[in-house]
């Protein structure tokens, strides 16, 4: 939900709401607003409008209902919560067209996405809300990545499939649906997908080949219990270029790296043109932190170092993962440096 727009819990005897404040004038009294009131859409909540002096309040009913941000709040989410979800929301926005309602009104923040016992999904429609679909799908699946079960190989795959589509200019709640059919139709007999569960692809493709190279480093070691080097295309590792530039020449120089992902720390599998580098600083961990290469983007992995690792100045927690951008600040320890993409 936008930010700016007010919003409150409202009880009346057993009835539960969400209420929000419309203030435009032209969309309370607009077509939206009109056929909102008159809405039997399967899936999306209906609203009372209630006016005011100036605008009006909509007012959804939520009651037995959990916000989907509070179901998975604690639970990791598999591949079943995955599909029950878009298959929901696909079905709502394909009702919402029959009343000739745009899905770019559609809340797909997963505080507004609310959840019965019998596993149904309502979703909020607000004519007000100026977000687009293709943002409001993003959104959506930047909350998965972050709660997806990563002992779930299928939601795997799924999510961050979805995620690589959403990086494309022009994509649409069709595209993500697609990639469901997509795997299903792919699945074979488990003897047979082994050798091409990751398939082989340039360094510079961009697309379904480099989606499975991405998500190789973080899917092998959990399903399959794969090292580092069955984990690599059979081309070798990843090959692209970047540096971390040293903060104090002086004491210790630049960093190139031209393969993925590149190991930092003092153990001799670490990565880099000098594994030993590292080796001069005893406050580095002997596997620190590791710099890969997913969807296009450099990612930072804290590996459980004994000084740890910040990024911007935040220090990241065992586990953690953070997107690189040029000119992040990067600590290493107490080794300071600015990444750069070549």
């Amino acid at each position: 939900m936008n930010s700016t727009m007010p919003y409150r819990y409202e009880h009346n005897r057993n009835t539960h709401y969400l209420v929000v404040d419309v203030e435009d004038e032209e969309t309370v009294f607009g077509f939206e607003m009109k056929m909102l009131q008159e809405l039997d859409c399967k899936g999306v909540l209906r609203a009372v409008v209630r006016h005011r002096d100036e605008g009006a309040e909509l007012l959804y009913e939520i009651s037995c209902k959990n916000t989907l941000d509070t179901v998975l709040k604690d639970k990791k989410t598999g591949i079943d919560e995955v599909k029950n979800l878009f298959i929901q929301l696909n079905g709502a926005a394909a009702e919402l067209e029959n009343y000739l309602l745009k899905a770019d009104h559609l809340l797909l923040n997963p505080m507004y996405i609310y959840c019965d016992d019998d596993g149904r999904i309502y979703f909020c429609y607000l004519p007000a809300k100026g977000n687009s679909l293709q943002n409001s799908l993003k959104e959506l699946v930047e909350f998965l990545l972050k709660r997806i079960d990563h002992k779930d190989a299928e939601a795997v795959k799924t999510v961050y499939g979805m995620h690589q589509i959403c990086q494309n200019e022009y994509f649409g709640l069709g595209d993500l649906m697609d990639l469901f059919c997509s795997f299903e139709e792919d699945t074979l007999p488990e003897e047979e997908t082994a050798p091409m569960i990751y398939p082989e692809a340039g360094a510079d493709q961009r697309g379904a080949g480099s989606v499975w190279e991405s998500i190789r480093y973080q899917v092998a070691k959990v399903f399959r219990g794969a090292t580092d080097a069955e984990l690599a295309p059979h081309s070798g590792k990843r090959m692209v270029q970047a540096r971390l530039l040293s903060k104090d020449p002086k004491q210790y120089p630049d960093i190139y790296m031209e393969e993925f992902p590149f190991r930092i720390g003092k153990a001799q599998d670490a990565g880099g043109e000098n594994p030993d580098f590292f080796q001069r600083f005893p406050t580095v961990s002997r596997h620190h932190a590791e710099i890969s290469y997913e969807y296009g983007e450099f990612c930072l992995h804290e590996l459980g170092s004994t000084n740890g690792t910040k990024v911007n100045g935040k220090r990241l927690a065992n586990g953690d993962t953070v997107r690189l951008r040029d000119g992040d600040c990067i600590v290493v320890a107490e080794l300071e440096f600015i990444f750069e993409e070549i």
